[in-house]
């Protein structure tokens, strides 16, 4: 539990608590810090700036690096282009629903959101939507010449060229989270 008065308490908040330190005999103290659609940059890795984005109230769930442009999505179907990691400006993705994750492969990047959608552009500011996944996915990376994405139930998907998708056992039933 929180016990600062001074935090604030609001569901758009991410909470982020490192490191974890004993406080006494079955207790621990950690710092919290609450942010809403801040992103960090790098001054070198050990000197990090909390950077304020354009835009407020949505919340970014993943970013990569693509033709020396960060490209930034989330919440709300929101996409957002830094060059340098400072200073942010929304593009306009085609969606509302929520991007979850986002990479880049054979001159494309492509987001997916959480129903199956999937979004690709050549360049980070000019998006259209692609070939949906017909099933729910949790995250997309590009890897040995292939667009994959995991999801729901164990479900794998691969594309060669992000159009069309074709699914692939993964010997399990339980939820994939992530690929890298």
């Amino acid at each position: 539990s929180f016990t600062d008065p001074n935090l604030p308490l609001k569901t758009q908040y991410w909470y982020k608590i490192v490191p974890v330190a004993a406080a006494g005999e079955g207790s621990y103290s950690a710092p919290v810090s609450a942010t809403t659609r801040d992103t960090a940059s790098q001054d070198p890795l050990d000197n990090w700036q909390i950077r304020t984005l354009a835009q407020s109230g949505n919340m970014l769930k993943a970013v990569t690096y693509y033709n020396n442009t960060f490209v930034a999505v989330g919440r709300d179907g929101v996409i957002m282009t830094s060059p340098e990691g400072s200073n942010w400006t929304d593009q306009t993705s085609g969606t509302t629903e929520y991007l979850y994750s986002i990479t880049c492969g054979k001159n494309l990047l492509m987001a997916v959101d959480w129903n199956g959608g999937v979004y690709s552009s050549g360049d980070g500011f000019n998006w259209s939507k692609a070939t949906p996944i017909k099933h729910t996915v949790n995250a997309i990376t590009y890897g040995n010449d292939l667009f994959v994405t995991v999801g729901y139930g164990g479900r794998i998907t691969t594309s060669p060229d992000g159009a069309t998708w074709t699914e692939q056992t993964s010997g399990v039933t339980d939820i994939l989270y992530n690929v890298k």
